[in-house]
């Protein structure tokens, strides 16, 4: 997608995830909104057609929208903070593990409370590291840390009595992961390869700005 569609695309998601009263677009309590009526009151802020969303829709890289059957409806796959939305999503048993991308201050953050699902309906969890690294750096970083990825005992999860379920893309969904349920801390790194760094190391880095140096304190295998 070029540019332009990027950032179609990022108003899509405001809209069909959390904000459809800005253009007062009606969804249906699994999510769904008419096509026709999204194009035409998301022109008044944005040149889309129905061409052009098709072509979002397919190239997105993290299939965040899907249409029905006819593509008279569509909707965001997941990531709703709208109350009262059922989107269907099916329980499943999780794997082994699972990822979770995010920035060097909200580590901190999870070291003390646990990944909560925030404004969102879940926490979001990944099935493989490369779509947790990209999460993780979407987020500004804090020196040459450009994310962090957890690593989840999901199975241990579910064997303690906790749900999963997972989204038409592929995204694994939870209610709360204790922070106990951490067992690997990855740093995504600037302009290097990205290191495991144990937790006592992890949360001692000087929160401002971590340092070469401090990123190579830590013990472990380069990835």
């Amino acid at each position: 997608m070029n540019q332009t569609q990027v950032d179609q695309s990022k108003y899509l998601s405001y809209v069909l995830r959390h904000h459809p009263d800005t253009i007062n677009l009606y969804l249906r309590h699994d999510g769904y909104a008419r096509t026709d009526e999204l194009l035409a009151k998301a022109n008044r802020n944005y040149n889309l057609d129905l061409a052009t969303l098709v072509k979002i829709v397919a190239e997105d890289d993290k299939n965040r929208f899907q249409f029905n059957e006819d593509m008279t409806l569509i909707r965001a796959t997941q990531g709703h903070s709208i109350d009262g939305l059922d989107l269907g999503f099916a329980e499943v048993v999780p794997p082994s593990e699972l990822f979770h991308g995010t920035s060097y201050s909200a580590f901190l953050q999870i070291t003390k409370t646990g990944i909560t699902k925030q404004q969102r309906h879940h926490v979001h969890l990944s099935v493989d590291i490369d779509t947790a690294s990209k999460v993780g750096k979407r987020h500004k970083p804090t020196g040459i840390v450009k994310g962090v990825i957890l690593r989840i005992d999901a199975l241990r999860m579910h064997k303690d009595g906790l749900k999963f379920w997972i989204s038409e893309n592929g995204v694994y969904l939870t209610e709360y992961v204790d922070f106990k349920y951490v067992f690997g801390i990855q740093l995504v790194t600037l302009n290097r390869p990205s290191v495991h760094c144990s937790l006592e190391q992890a949360v001692t880095f000087d929160t401002g700005a971590v340092e070469s140096r401090q990123v190579d304190s830590c013990q472990g295998n380069q990835t």
